[in-house]
């Protein structure tokens, strides 16, 4: 979570450093983001529009890094997010669990 001054809102910083893994020249990095509504139910909240993927560029050359997400960008309250990889020699895709996540 990011403190934004003079408002209740907060920007969410989504972090990942692949480093270490020794298959990250082989590996497709994605972010998928669903917005939802209901955020009291957390995880079970319904989806509120298409999911949305966001790509990140060349994890070999850049294992380390970020991405800012917005309340202006998304306009929901709340979202849950998982980590989308796949292996581009055989096409193996793996998915981390959704994580909770909300802009209040």
């Amino acid at each position: 979570m990011i403190e934004i001054e003079n408002s209740k809102i907060k920007d969410i910083e989504i972090t990942w450093d692949y480093s270490a893994y020794s298959y990250r020249t082989n590996t497709k990095l994605e972010i998928e983001i669903q917005p939802l509504n209901g955020c009291w139910n957390g995880l079970d909240g319904t989806d509120r529009s298409e999911k949305v993927i966001k790509p990140i560029k060349d994890i070999s050359k850049h294992p380390i890094g970020k991405l800012h997400l917005t309340f202006a960008e998304y306009n929901t309250k709340c979202f849950k997010w998982r980590v989308k990889t796949t292996n581009t020699v055989n096409g193996i895709e793996s998915f981390t669990d959704w994580q909770f996540a909300s802009f209040l």
